[in-house]
């Protein structure tokens, strides 16, 4: 005859999915499993077929970021408003090396007058190029919590430009993340150990986590 469950015995407690969970000191620890970041779900090829015929020896399938999970939101407004301002200054900066008249390039082409446009030459120039000049703004924006970091930017076309101006164009892009080819499986943190600059750090999160990596491979790139 079966015998009946007493009724004060306690349901077993399922664990979340993507942790795992270990007895320590008579307490239950949980630990962060690594999520593996690939390519898109909609690349159905096969991984032979995804590999660049370009200027990467592989891609990797899969990559490894030890680091808990972060939520990802929206590029911000600060975000977008200083794209939109680096690619105006991109034309003005043409426009005055081409040697066009600088006031007329700043009121046609950045609304400004003649003293505001020599003050924003100046401080492009005090950073060598634009794009140095751009890579400031964005990491001082960070430091300050007005423009997302590179894993917490939820992925969008605006968002791939952006990431794309940080690094200073596409091919800068690819760059960043030369340190994870040549591996099937790679592991996010060890593979750029030894890569200090911030921006690069930030370029390759977004690309990464927003798996424009493998886009930007599947689009012909």
């Amino acid at each position: 005859m079966r015998s009946e469950e007493s009724p004060n015995r306690r349901a077993a407690i399922p664990t979340q999915r993507g942790r795992k969970r270990q007895k320590l000191g008579g307490t239950l620890q949980r630990f962060w499993a690594p999520p593996r970041i690939g390519p898109p779900r909609s690349d159905t090829r096969p991984a032979a077929a995804r590999q660049p015929k370009g200027e990467y020896p592989s891609v990797p399938d899969t990559v490894v970021d030890h680091r808990p999970a972060v939520s990802q939101k929206p590029l911000t407004a600060s975000a977008l408003a200083l794209l939109e301002f680096h690619y105006r200054l991109n034309v003005f900066v043409m426009a005055t090396e081409e040697k066009a008249p600088v006031e007329w390039a700043a009121e046609r082409i950045l609304g400004v007058r003649k003293a505001r446009a020599y003050a924003i030459l100046r401080e492009i120039g005090a950073h060598a190029d634009l794009e140095a000049w751009f890579r400031q703004k964005v990491l001082v924006g960070m430091g300050r919590g007005r423009i997302g970091r590179g894993r917490q930017t939820r992925p969008s076309p605006l968002a791939d430009a952006f990431f794309i101006a940080l690094a200073g164009g596409e091919s800068q892009a690819r760059s960043c993340v030369r340190c994870l080819a040549g591996t099937a499986r790679a592991d996010l943190q060890a593979a750029a150990r030894d890569d200090h600059d911030e921006a690069a750090a930030e370029v390759r999160d977004y690309m990464v986590h927003s798996r424009l990596l493998w886009r930007l491979r599947t689009d012909g790139g």
